[in-house]
């Protein structure tokens, strides 16, 4: 959220650490968060992350995913 917020202002950051992580071992509702915050990344960050979250197990993950990389686009 945070660094959606310093995206959104303009500010240069470093995207937070550990999202891959969360992607494999959150729960339903911080993978489903993970992958709508990809769309405030670098693609070439989000991308490799998208690949990952569109074998996500819940469908709704994977509909996100599909709505963030049509974002992306």
């Amino acid at each position: 959220v945070a660094y959606r917020a310093l995206r959104r202002l303009g500010e240069a950051s470093e995207p937070p650490p550990g999202l891959a992580a969360l992607l494999r071992t959150g729960d339903l509702v911080t993978r489903y968060a993970v992958v709508d915050g990809l769309r405030d990344l670098p693609l070439w960050t989000a991308l490799p992350l998208l690949q990952k979250a569109s074998l996500d197990p819940a469908s709704v993950v994977r509909r996100k995913v599909v709505a963030v990389s049509a974002a992306l686009y």
